[in-house]
Order: C-alpha cells, then structure tokens, then sequence
C-alpha cells in the first residue's frame, strides 16, 4: 500500500482511506474489489490520477491493495519499530482487518468462522501448500527450509537457547467426557478440553479433602452457635466469630445519638 501512495493520486487515496468509517471499511473488504471500485468512483469521481491508479487494478488486485493495511504490512511494522529510539513506553495503533485473506474477512460475525471445503481447497492452493504437507513446518514459503531454520536459530529470542520453563506435566486421560461435534471450531474444541481437564481436577480435589472435625462436646452450642463454639471456656471471649456483635446501647447512649446524629457523621 506504501508503493500505491507513492503514485500519482495516491495522498488521494490515502485521505479517503483514512477517512472512511471502520464498519463501512469492513463491509468493503467482505464484499470484495468490485465494491471497492464503486464506493471509491462514487465517492472520490473523476479525478484523473486517483481514478487511473484504480483502474489499472483488476479486482483482486485492488482488493489485495486496499486489504492491506499498515497492521499487515511488516515491512510497515518493522519501520515504525525501528523509528523509536528511546526507552519510554509506546503505543502502536496498526490497522487491520479481521480474518484478512479469508474469504469472509472483515465479516462482523466471522469470529471463529469455519470455511467450507471448496474455501479452504482454494485458501490452501493460494498459500502454495501442498494436499498432506498442511503441518510442514515452513511448507508454502518461498525460501528453503534450511535457510528459513538457519536464520531462526540466529534471532535474538532463539540465540540464548531454550526459552521454554520446565514444569509437572498434568496427567491427562485417555477419554474425556467431552460433547463433541462433526463441525466445531478448534477454539470450541480446545475450550471443552481444558474445561474438562479442570472439572476433573476440582473433583479430585474434593475428594481428597479430609472431613471437618467433629464439635467438641464441651463446647456446646447454641442458637448462635458460630459464636459459642468459637469461645473459650474460661473466659467466654469470641476467638473469631463470622459476624461483630455489639452491646446494645443504654437509654441514655440512644438518646444522646439520636440529638447528635443530624450534627456530626458518625465515626
């Protein structure tokens, strides 16, 4: 998109990016490259430049051009990294689309979204990854696998080594009582697990916690009992209680709150 500004009627385009509302920007981006070009021709008109530098785009391209926004650029992200040169807090406001290359990208309800087999056969075969090599490592990149490896092992984050903490493993059943469906998301799925894993623990925990012990019979208790059982024998003094019992107030403390509580708040 930076090389697009940099064309004749680019700052153009720029303006009515930047002016153009999240949601309609959004719905754009779903409708795909044809709603772009006559949202962008009604709005902008002829302007000679501005309406060249669509035209020459058919509409997957403009689409890829105006779906690429400055949060999906890393060369733009990079740029803007490199630009701080002090050590003080920074906030980066990037914009992007949601599920970006998908095909119901910018979608208000794509959270979680599943494809059909046709889409994700048509994602796959954009992304050059081969049917059965889904899970490679670095399948559909443009670079050698050995480069791609070499260069990760010489990063900053990888260069001290292991990074990973070691800690106990939980122990997970072979089966879980889990509701699964034919068509679910891998979100979906994952919570259910994890949801499964902590009832089973919280369960386990329960049984293995010892039983109350039984109230002393020299320590009676009564309509209040939380109270009576919690004190001593020689002095009958609360040790704890659940709740604060106060004396009650004689008739002369009443009377001398009752005159003061309109003058003074009480401590």
């Amino acid at each position: 998109m930076r090389s697009a500004f940099a064309e004749p009627g680019g700052e153009t385009l720029r303006a009515w990016i930047d002016s153009c509302p999240n949601q309609l920007y959004s719905a754009l981006c779903f409708q795909g490259g044809a709603a772009f070009r006559r949202r962008l021709l009604d709005e902008i008109g002829d302007q000679g430049p501005v309406s060249r530098l669509i035209e020459k785009r058919s509409d997957a391209e403009l689409l890829a051009l105006m779906s690429n926004l400055g949060g999906h650029d890393m060369e733009t992200v990079l740029d803007a990294f490199e630009r701080i040169d002090h050590d003080r807090p920074v906030c980066f406001i990037a914009y992007t689309i949601k599920g970006v290359g998908l095909p119901f990208q910018g979608h208000k309800d794509n959270h979680a979204g599943l494809m059909t087999p046709a889409q994700m056969e048509v994602w796959r075969t954009s992304q050059n990854v081969r049917s059965g090599h889904e899970w490679d490592p670095f399948e559909g990149m443009p670079f050698p696998a050995d480069e791609v490896r070499a260069f990760l092992a010489r990063v900053p984050f990888a260069r001290e080594g292991r990074r990973r903490l070691a800690a106990a493993k939980i122990r997970v059943p072979e089966r879980l009582a889990v509701p699964a469906s034919p068509d679910m998301s891998t979100q979906q799925g994952f919570g259910l697990i994890l949801q499964e894993i902590a009832r089973r623990r919280r369960r386990a925990r329960r049984a293995h916690r010892p039983p109350p012990r039984p109230t002393s019979p020299s320590r009676p208790t009564s309509d209040r009992g939380s109270i009576a059982a919690a004190c001593s024998p020689a002095t009958r003094r609360p040790i704890c209680s659940r709740r604060r019992r106060f004396p009650r107030p004689s008739c002369g403390n009443s009377r001398r709150v009752a005159n003061t509580s309109n003058s003074a708040s009480p401590r």
